[in-house]
């Protein structure tokens, strides 16, 4: 008798507690160009009710634009369902021409999630209280220009690091950082357990939990 095992589906990659969702996948992201007056105020009910007629007028579709609102330094427009490639660049298509832009027009930006990083003993910078903060992030932005692993890190960063010294007499501190991360939280993983030399020091790269 010969038996055999069934293979077992492929394990789920879940996502680490130090990521979380950001703006849902229910909607499309619009990024106007710098210094444009397309806002999410200008995407009123008019607007939102011409890209719903043509989007079934013209591709049959049933998705519906609800609402806009500010996604980071762009428009969150938010819809019925999940809309697909096609829907969005139809809708990209027609948002052009209502705003439009020769030199640099509007872009979809994919949904992305938000990962929390901690960076762990980063020498203290000696400062005055109302001095602190600032001084420690020149430094820690100065040591991160100059390390490969930190330059790459400095890019994806979705706010200002914070810091906080590890004890009120501890001659080190933690900086926290959020960055862009991909729906499967895989710019975190590139990252956590690397390391950073700050003022000489190599500094971990840690997961944090996401609040």
């Amino acid at each position: 008798m010969v038996s055999f095992r069934v293979p077992s589906a492929p394990r789920k990659r879940r996502q680490g507690k130090h990521t979380a969702h950001g703006a849902s996948r229910r909607g499309i992201i619009l990024t106007p160009p710098a210094g444009s007056s397309v806002t999410a105020e200008s995407f009123s009910p008019g607007v939102l009710n011409s890209l719903n007629q043509v989007l079934r007028s013209d591709v049959k579709s049933n998705v519906t634009l609800t609402h806009a609102t500010v996604e980071g330094n762009g428009i969150f427009l938010a819809a019925s369902r999940v809309p697909t490639a096609a829907e969005i660049q139809f809708v990209l298509k027609h948002v052009r021409r209502t705003f439009p832009n020769k030199t640099t027009p509007i872009v979809h930006s994919p949904a992305t999630l938000t990962s929390y990083l901690k960076i762990v003993d980063i020498p203290h910078v000696p400062a005055s209280p109302k001095e602190w903060a600032t001084k420690q992030h020149e430094a820690f932005m100065y040591a991160l220009d100059k390390s490969p692993v930190g330059a790459l890190l400095a890019k994806l960063f979705k706010h200002k690091p914070r810091f906080m010294r590890a004890s009120p007499h501890s001659d080190s501190c933690w900086a926290w950082i959020d960055i862009h991360d991909t729906v499967s939280g895989s710019n975190a993983r590139d990252y956590i357990s690397k390391f950073i030399s700050v003022r000489g020091v190599n500094c971990q790269i840690k997961a944090d939990i996401a609040p």
